[in-house]
């Protein structure tokens, strides 16, 4: 057959068919790529397995829509709609993909009546059922935004769904479902039902219960060989691990030796990677803004500098920070992020800061600090100049320092090249009534990045 395949959540099956286990799906993988989708939900039973699957990198919704209601897609899962991917609270449901949620019971039986013919060889290896349905659902997104996914014209949908094989008190434990994505004009004509139209009409969504008779991992290529005609090689059984041509010893060893440097560059990657993400967490001083984003970062990297940092007392709408550079000299901090210039307000706020810690908690004199990104929402080679005239000159009277973000990061690199003059960086910062003059990190054209 000519039909795309791809199988999700176990690898690898045939040199004609894509797979991948749940670990391992690629960030590239468009499932509306493909023409037929089984989803082997099996392996997630083992819930340590499950946890450490990051749900987010999962195909989205949009996606499954985009490929459910393509031209004869069809959508095999096999295990329990229970089943969860992630850790609670933090999990998504393996139905996460379908726009409807159905009316599950978990259940254990082994009478299985009413079987699709087209599906006897896959029973044949089930002695045991755990979950059934019934043709109950309910709509699990939003139901215009889902259309939308569809087609513009589409205002309603229509579900069909089908038993595949039952139990004894008729209950699915197997089912196909269809969705029709329908417009339906319910303007009011008197006498006459609404107009109905079928806007898209899905491929098939089956659902099948989890093998009991051989693994899940046969059971898939059972489905490859018996619904799509592959033709599998047989699975090498454990026991021909025993017999090993003389040559195949040195290159075993070969392989195994590769693996375990596999297995240490992973580990250093992984500790590179955790190394890295405490470095470049400095990056935010040029992109952040706001109380939980900028805000603790610029603290941080006052520290970095040199200087001793109080964080603000939760709750309570006072300063942003209290410092103290190596000198013993102490400054109150007002931290911005804005995608424009700074205000008045800004510097004026800063000042009433630092006159209430004067006055009311008769506190030593402070300097006040005003460190702000400006224009957060732009490359650095498109922003313009973050303070105005009357800020600068506010500053000035009440003999407050503006700073920018954009030197504190050219600080930070100086530091970590050893050019950083901690006495100057203070002393340019302590001495500045208006807007400082220390040197910033200047953009970096596109062209000019290596």
């Amino acid at each position: 057959m000519d039909k795309r395949i791809i199988v999700i959540g176990s690898a690898p099956h045939s040199r004609s068919v894509t797979a991948y286990n749940w670990h391992e799906i690629p960030l590239s993988l468009n499932i509306a790529d493909y023409d037929i989708v089984i989803l082997n939900f099996v392996p997630l039973m083992e819930q340590n397995y499950a946890a450490k699957i990051d749900f987010n990198l999962l195909p989205q919704i949009e996606k499954f829509a985009e490929f459910i209601f393509s031209s004869e897609s069809e959508v095999i899962a096999i295990g329990a709609p229970y089943i969860k991917i992630g850790f609670p609270p933090n999990y998504v449901l393996v139905d996460w993909w379908l726009p409807i949620k159905l009316n599950l019971v978990q259940d254990v039986g082994e009478t299985i009546r009413n079987v699709d013919p087209a599906f006897d060889y896959y029973f044949q290896q089930i002695e045991q059922w755990f979950f059934h349905v019934d043709d109950r659902f309910r709509i699990q997104f939003e139901l215009t935004y889902y259309l939308q996914l569809i087609s513009s014209h589409a205002n309603d949908l229509q579900v069909k769904i089908t038993p595949i094989a039952q139990t004894r008190y008729d209950k699915s434990i197997a089912f196909k479902v269809n969705l029709i994505a329908l417009f339906i004009d319910k303007r009011y004509d008197f006498g006459n039902p609404p107009y109905e139209k079928i806007v898209k009409e899905s491929g098939d969504i089956i659902w099948l219960p989890q093998t009991t008779k051989i693994s899940d991992y046969d059971a898939i290529n059972l489905i490859l060989s018996n619904r799509y005609g592959l033709n599998l090689e047989q699975t090498s059984p454990l026991w021909i691990e025993s017999y090993k041509l003389p040559k195949q010893i040195p290159i075993d060893a070969k392989i195994l030796h590769y693996k375990n440097e596999i297995q240490r560059l992973k580990s250093e990657l992984t500790i590179a990677q955790q190394d890295l993400q405490v470095e470049i967490r400095f990056r935010k001083l040029l992109y952040e803004q706001g109380v939980d984003g900028l805000e603790p970062i610029v603290r941080d990297a006052l520290r970095e500098l040199g200087a001793t940092v109080h964080d603000p007392l939760v709750g309570e709408n006072r300063e942003d920070g209290l410092l103290e550079d190596p000198k013993g000299r102490k400054g109150i901090l007002e931290i911005k992020g804005r995608t424009k210039s700074l205000a008045l307000a800004d510097v004026r706020q800063l000042d009433q800061w630092v006159q209430d810690a004067l006055f009311k908690d008769n506190s030593e004199d402070r300097k006040g600090i005003l460190i702000a990104n400006m224009y957060c929402g732009v490359s650095l080679e498109q922003r313009k100049e973050p303070f105005p005239a009357n800020c600068i000159e506010r500053a000035k009277r009440t003999k407050h320092c503006l700073l920018t973000t954009r030197q504190i990061y050219y600080a930070i690199c100086l530091k970590q090249q050893g050019k950083f003059l901690v006495t100057d960086f203070w002393d340019s910062i302590f001495n500045t009534d208006g807007a400082c003059s220390l040197p910033e990190i200047e953009p970096i054209l596109p062209n000019c990045i290596e």
